[in-house]
């Protein structure tokens, strides 16, 4: 399996270079072919597993998974890693994930209401109660937060009242001549919340840093997404801190606007706080994945990102171009003025700088392109004060403007909307299987012990057991010298070694399966039914050489 997934993620990779290196075109149906058998291969061995039981040991074999991954089904962070949809959208791939996700709440609908009820406020509005003895006790108390499905129950918790927070902070009234850190201690308790909020929110995303390595960690929309919102927080909180400290050293905490730098740390912690909070929200759509009725629409979405930024390199190309040209036309007649009908009239200044180039024509994208902004005045002359017009410079610059607007909105601006509804038709033609795999990607987040308690009161967990960690790795290095360890939770124990033998014999019996329904499909015909009471199409699997791929 593992040879199968990497194989055909690296043919894909190979492909998008073939088209460069006109030599290698000849071959690019036949890695195309030998991929898609590569990527089928996995699943049909999938398929012929009878039992969850079975597709568990598949999904838990540990050779060739990432170094230092304490996930409980490596396999399937391999087949995340190298895009295997099939493979992870099958149905008993989910179902063991689906399994392992419910955890001890698999019973759910056999429960009373009021056990229900009791359930879901433990994880709500008890967390932070019930988090924090749960760490004080060491997971003895409240053993529930041991099942991922709380745990991302109370994750949605923590960052909506982290939301609030947000909401608070920026609608609370204060003197609006207000510089460094709040003067109330409502807001200073709020402030304090959202950066311990922030900081525990990096630090269990640096741990997934270290345990996919950065590239493997910028996979999913959602982790790069963090690494944006956590550099504009960082800024932010810089600029805080040095406001802070200026008022601290210097005094005035209060005064006017209007006696402020204008680039004072306060008027950066504004900006940037604003902009970052504008993202936080966004980032709410990650919980909302989970759910059928909004995961294929999120996932549409994240999709056309790509086909987004692919635009706006475009549209930076082109805009500074025509910038370029129109400002060196005009800027010559920058602070010309001509009287007109007993009025003064003064040379626009749209273009007669770089800067005013690109905002005009970035505003002209709207719908604000004006064709008396470009308006060239020369002057006049002789006793009679007769204006000069360069008719030629004016067509030139109307000419530039039209061309502008009729590459990037007329042209550009409707192929890439084209273009974004192709991408999105295609993830919605794909919905389950798109959604399959993201699914995937979250449930197995939430196995990890990093997002076992919330944030901020992860922080208390990764503090007493990173010291536990840091105690065995420095003086009882022999006894657990073979084990691997995790800094957030010192009850964990790694998966034994001797589950090899039973993954190996799995899969000497799922060839002989695969290849008796080989045999069944060339006598019988294209159908068969398996043991699971399901009918397999295989009539696909021509092309595949079973007896050499295994």
């Amino acid at each position: 399996l593992r040879i199968c997934f990497r194989t055909s993620f690296q043919i894909l990779s190979l492909n998008h270079s073939c088209f460069v290196v006109k030599w290698t075109n000849a071959w690019i149906d036949t890695y195309n072919k030998l991929k898609e058998n590569l990527r089928r291969l996995p699943t049909a061995l999938i398929l012929c597993c009878q039992t969850e039981e079975e597709a568990a040991v598949m999904l838990k074999e540990s050779q060739g998974a990432p170094v230092g991954s304490l996930t409980a089904f490596p396999r399937v962070s391999v087949a995340i890693d190298t895009d295997q949809k099939d493979f992870l959208s099958d149905p008993r791939c989910l179902t063991v994930l689906k399994k392992k996700f419910k955890g001890e709440w698999a019973d759910w609908n056999g429960i009373s209401n009021s056990e229900k009820v009791a359930r879901i406020v433990v994880h709500t509005v008890g967390y932070p109660i019930t988090s924090l003895v749960n760490v004080l006790t060491n997971g003895k108390v409240f053993k529930s937060y041991s099942t991922p499905v709380a745990r991302f129950i109370s994750f949605a918790t923590s960052y909506v009242i982290f939301l609030m927070c947000l909401v608070v902070f920026t609608q609370y009234k204060e003197k609006r001549d207000l510089r460094g850190a709040p003067d109330n201690l409502f807001k200073i308790i709020i402030i304090c919340y959202v950066w311990i909020f922030l900081f525990s929110w990096f630090t269990i995303a640096w741990t997934d840093v270290i345990q996919l390595g950065f590239r493997r960690f910028l996979y999913s929309w959602w982790r790069w997404y963090d690494l944006i919102m956590m550099s504009m927080y960082l800024l932010a909180f810089n600029a805080f801190m040095n406001s802070w400290l200026e008022v601290k050293h210097h005094g005035q905490p209060y005064a006017h606007r209007v006696h402020w730098d204008p680039y004072h740390p306060t008027l950066l912690f504004e900006v940037l706080f604003t902009f970052a909070s504008v993202m936080s929200s966004w980032r709410l759509f990650y919980f909302f994945q989970i759910f059928r009725m909004y995961g294929p629409v999120v996932i549409s979405i994240g999709r056309c990102v790509k086909d987004i930024l692919i635009f706006m390199s475009m549209f930076v190309v082109i805009i500074g171009s025509f910038a370029l040209g129109l400002n060196y036309l005009i800027e010559h007649y920058k602070g010309n003025v001509v009287l007109r009908d007993g009025k003064l009239y003064e040379q626009p200044t749209f273009m007669t700088s770089i800067e005013s180039a690109i905002r005009y024509l970035y505003w002209a994208w709207y719908g604000y392109l004006d064709p008396e902004r470009l308006e060239v005045v020369v002057g006049q002359f002789g006793p009679d004060k007769e204006e000069t017009k360069h008719y030629l410079v004016q067509s030139a610059a109307e000419l530039l403007s039209a061309l502008y607007y009729i590459i990037l909105v007329v042209s550009l601006l409707n192929l890439m909307i084209s273009i974004m509804s192709n991408t999105a038709a295609a993830v919605l033609e794909n919905s389950e299987k798109e959604w399959a795999y993201v699914l995937s990607q979250i449930w197995m987040e939430f196995f990890d012990d990093c997002r076992m308690i919330p944030p901020p009161f992860s922080l208390l967990q990764l503090l007493i057991h990173g010291i536990v960690y840091i105690f065995r790795r420095l003086f009882q290095r022999k006894k657990y010298k073979d084990v691997r360890l995790s800094a957030w939770n010192m009850n964990y124990k790694s998966e034994p070694e001797e589950s090899d033998d039973k993954y190996e014999n799995l899969m000497v019996e799922l060839k002989h399966r695969l290849l008796g329904r080989r045999a069944l499909e060339e006598k019988f015909g294209k159908v068969c039914t398996v043991d699971f009471s399901e009918a397999i199409i295989i009539t696909g699997m021509e092309t595949l050489n079973i007896y050499n791929a295994i």
